[in-house]
């Protein structure tokens, strides 16, 4: 079983790890916690968690995931200059020594182009391609009957050179872009992003280059892992409640969680 302490980026490592070897993994909380696996913790703080962890209380659970060229994200991945632009202002403030500022702008310089060709071209499933300036997809589920499909939420923004323009500068001083202008939210089981170019995603908010056109999916019960907190609580089926017209954007950062199996009375032996 793989234990994981540290932040997002670490965490969305380890999950990758745990996803690819079918590994169980105990994610717990570092200086900076991921916000899609706290509520694995039950709002318990790391001492506690300690305790609970060495009494074995433990609940068994599974983790939806989205899959992006073969990498792993929990909570979202986003695509576009807007979105990036904020990741390398946190990336520099963040930089502790010399070649991680260097690292960051080296990657800033590499998206330099974006600013005169913001335009992202994607499709989803059967339909025709279509561009937008900034793209979000997360994995989330959708009902058919008693039956649930996993699909992805999206939600997409489409700026003129102006608007873009005008949101990339507020944004670079800590706006969050995400209010700007008016979008577009869908779902969709498998997206293609077609560009011939490098495209860089943000998966959890950690950068990822990808040379090649890139397919999204949602893979249910992506990883086992475990959760804290009171009995009954890792198996609160409303945090992947499926996608609502008027909540999507609420649905879509809870259809992380997937349906845990119940507890046996004896300790599991994935908890050994």
């Amino acid at each position: 079983m793989l234990v994981m302490v540290g932040g997002p980026r670490a965490a969305r490592g380890a999950g990758q790890l745990a996803y690819e070897w079918g590994t169980p993994i105990l994610f717990l909380p570092g200086s900076r916690a991921p916000v899609w696996a706290r509520r694995l913790w039950g709002g318990l703080s790391l001492d506690e968690m300690i305790s609970a962890l060495a009494r074995g209380e433990l609940t068994p659970t599974r983790l939806n995931a989205g899959v992006a060229g073969g990498q792993i994200f929990f909570d979202h991945a986003s695509c576009g200059l807007l979105p990036l632009v904020g990741e390398l202002r946190n990336a520099l403030a963040e930089a502790d020594i010399f070649p991680e500022v260097w690292k960051t702008l080296l990657r800033g310089a590499g998206l330099a182009r974006l600013a005169v060709h913001p335009r992202i071209r994607f499709r989803s499933e059967d339909s025709p391609s279509r561009s937008a300036t900034a793209l979000v997809v997360c994995p989330a589920a959708r009902e058919w009957g008693e039956a649930r499909t996993p699909s992805l939420a999206c939600q997409v923004w489409k700026h003129s050179v102006f608007d873009h323009l005008g949101t990339l500068v507020s944004g670079s001083f800590g706006t969050n872009w995400r209010r700007s202008g008016p979008v577009e939210r869908f779902a969709c089981t498998h997206l293609t992003i077609g560009e011939k170019r490098a495209t860089w995603l943000l998966l959890d908010g950690v950068p990822r280059r990808f040379d090649r056109p890139v397919e999204f999916k949602c893979v249910p019960d992506a990883i086992q892992t475990f959760a804290f907190g009171p009995p009954g609580a890792a198996n609160d089926h409303s945090v992947s409640r499926p996608l609502q017209a008027g909540a999507r954007r609420r649905a879509a950062a809870q259809g992380t969680f997937g349906r845990a199996p119940t507890l046996p009375t004896s300790r599991p032996a994935l908890a050994r």
